[in-house]
């Protein structure tokens, strides 16, 4: 039981975390300081969120890390899915860099998502893939449908070994990063 609730919170935090729009009618809260890039034009939103992502890891500044790598990672993915492997590296030396537990946590949920995305987009020839014996390889391109779950699962399982920690974030403190309306901030008021 106290899986599932687990896994169901984990599910709506990945959800909110990888909303980039607003609900126009429904009252919802959008930091007025956050533009939404064009994606129509990868590579210049590429280009820009590299730039936002070395002067947040400049300054310091966790949430804009998050909010410049999400965008590089969008961005770079409609160039090519050749680019993941690099981006999730680099997203994982992020992760195992991250001085905040919360910031962490996002950070495994961006992992999850990602890999999950992976799975979705490609899942008929992942399911056909035979389990290899022994550890899951480095490279997810030959990962089988158990490996990729595995992973995920590993990953949110991660996300959430803090768990006392991210009760004590406000919610509203992730504007930039996670759009949500005002029942959302009324009902599930911490990270």
């Amino acid at each position: 039981m106290a899986m599932n609730k687990q896994v169901f919170r984990l599910f709506l935090l990945s959800i909110a975390i990888f909303m980039t729009t607003a609900f126009s009618a429904s009252g919802a809260v959008k930091s007025p300081s956050v533009s939404t890039p064009d994606f129509a034009y990868p590579e210049k939103v590429s280009a820009n969120a590299q730039r936002s992502l070395e002067a947040a890891l400049a300054s310091g500044d966790d949430i804009a890390m998050l909010r410049s790598l999400m965008n590089l990672t969008l961005a770079q993915n409609a160039i090519s899915s050749d680019r993941m492997p690099e981006l999730l590296e680099r997203i994982d030396s992020l992760t195992q860099a991250a001085s905040s537990p919360d910031i962490q946590s996002l950070l495994y949920l961006l992992q999850a998502r990602i890999y999950s995305d992976i799975y979705n987009s490609e899942r008929y020839s992942i399911s056909e893939r035979p389990t290899p014996p022994g550890d899951r390889p480095s490279d997810y391109k030959v990962w089988s449908a158990r490996q990729f779950g595995q992973c995920i699962i590993e990953l949110c399982n991660a996300a959430m070994a803090d768990e006392r920690s991210l009760l004590r974030k406000p919610l509203a403190d992730y504007k930039t990063i996670i759009t949500a309306n005002t029942l959302t901030y009324t009902f599930y008021p911490r990270l």
